[in-house]
């Protein structure tokens, strides 16, 4: 099987080039007791020799109790299980629990989006992507464990996780019209406004912002909630102006909702969080939300490196502290950027903006701003509004502004509206010295490493 991509049995190590092999291997070899995926050839055999004893019936298996016998392959789409005819029902239970809450799990690493009510279905950002979060960076790729759990087992997700449309197989002809026709709305040269407008307001201590040429796209009229492929294109746009080889990965220009979905599946095949397709049953052509762990699998896919970091609140925290950590961690980022001169009030950096998720939306940053009374505040290009004309007629231009702080209000999210929140994750590019997000080497798989704030472990999914 050499140049296969692999995937491992968490309990074993055994390993297979399909992940649903890989899933039916723990149900046979690791189940907890009698495990309803399997055929129980010793019961159907015990129940026939009952029947034959009881005078029921011939002297061998009838055809019905054959058919019985035989493994069907799961009629829900990306399960990829096969269980027997008589164990159907029981199975089909088991994908129909994704539609209700589940008593919490205990799982140190997962975190139900919201924080409030978890859910069996939803495992860490870490299991997605190999099934193993370190706490840490390590140069070391990890191997199979032997004290991983069965909540390692990976399920369809429902509507609180993928939508409304969680089930659908195409979206309506009259959208894909629309997304092919327009594809997107966008300005270019805003960065340079806020710039001014950072410059010009006296109530502005310092502020830095990442590169100038980063384009705010933004969605198209009666499109849905397709933020998360938004905030994609805005860091492939970067990425394309970044030169000849990042124009060459998008082929030369920012991909479509459907070329991104096309990365996503490919990632799938190549091994790149392949249980995506299990937990989603596939997203080309559908308006499932997506979120962190597609938008991470396309750049990994793509060999582009980015840092991936969650926070949250832990119990008898202050109720701001994954918001502080949150801020920490932008500020951080843009303060590493090379020829930051710490004087200027406005640092100004050639980064690209940050993927930005809490429950409910999705953002891209492109800056934060330190308040003179001392909040912080995050500058966001938000996917579901265009620029105004306030900000768009001073493109290319300079000019004195009478009111700057109120023009910046629609960029900023601060403590008003990132406090209804209480776990927020981000995905930011990495420069040469941090390389925490990567495609691992040492093994046939690719897998992302995952940076955790302290004990946390980013939550699998949070609506987009």
């Amino acid at each position: 099987m050499s140049g296969e991509l692999m995937s491992y049995c968490p309990f074993c190590g055994h390993p297979d080039p399909s992940p649903y092999a890989v899933l039916l291997h723990i149900e046979e070899q690791h189940s907890e007791g009698k495990s309803p995926f399997v055929v129980d050839k010793d019961a159907i055999r015990n129940a026939a020799g009952a029947a034959a004893a009881a005078g029921v019936g011939g002297s061998g298996p009838t055809g019905a109790e054959e058919e019985e016998d035989q493994p069907f392959p799961c009629p829900i789409e990306g399960c990829g299980v096969s269980v027997a005819l008589n164990a159907i029902e029981a199975h089909m239970e088991l994908h129909g629990s994704e539609e209700s809450p589940s008593p919490a799990v205990e799982d140190s690493g997962a975190v139900a989006p919201g924080g409030e009510h978890s859910r069996s279905n939803t495992p860490s950002l870490g299991k997605v992507f190999g099934n193993f979060v370190k706490k840490s960076s390590s140069s070391s790729a990890p191997g199979p464990s032997s004290g991983a759990s069965r909540q390692n087992i990976i399920k369809k997700l429902g509507r609180s996780e993928l939508g409304r449309y969680h089930n659908e197989d195409r979206m309506p002809d009259r959208l894909v019209a629309l997304l092919r026709r327009g594809n997107f709305q966008s300005s270019i040269g805003v960065i340079p406004v806020l710039q001014q407008l950072l410059e010009q307001n006296r109530s502005t201590e310092y502020a830095y912002l990442c590169v100038p040429t980063a384009e705010h796209i933004w969605k198209l009229e009666g499109e849905g909630s397709f933020c998360g492929y938004r905030n994609i294109q805005m860091l492939a746009s970067c990425v394309v102006r970044s030169g000849p080889a990042g124009a060459r990965l998008f082929g030369g220009r920012v991909p479509d909702i459907f070329a991104l979905q096309d990365l996503i599946e490919d990632a799938w095949d190549r091994g790149i969080n392949p249980q995506g397709r299990i937990e989603t049953g596939g997203i080309r052509g559908t308006r499932k939300f997506i979120g962190t762990p597609e938008a991470a699998a396309i750049f990994v896919n793509l060999g582009i490196r980015y840092d991936a970091q969650g926070f949250r609140n832990e119990k008898g925290e202050n109720r701001r502290t994954a918001e502080n950590k949150l801020y920490d961690a932008v500020e951080r980022y843009f303060a590493g950027a090379p020829g930051v001169n710490l004087q200027d009030k406005v640092r100004v950096t050639q980064l690209p903006p940050v993927y930005f998720q809490h429950r409910g939306h999705s953002m891209t940053i492109v800056g934060i701003e330190k308040r003179v009374r001392g909040g912080r505040a995050l500058l966001v290009f938000d996917p579901t509004y265009s620029d105004p004309s306030g900000i768009r007629r001073y493109i290319g231009r300079k000019h004195t502004h009478s009111d700057p702080n109120k023009k910046l209000d629609i960029y900023r999210r601060g403590q008003h509206y990132l406090g209804r929140y209480k776990e927020f994750e981000i995905l930011s590019g990495e420069g040469k010295e941090r390389q925490n997000v990567h495609m691992a080497g040492s093994m046939p798989g690719k897998e992302i490493r995952i940076r955790i704030e302290g004990e946390y472990c980013i939550s699998r999914r949070i609506q987009v």
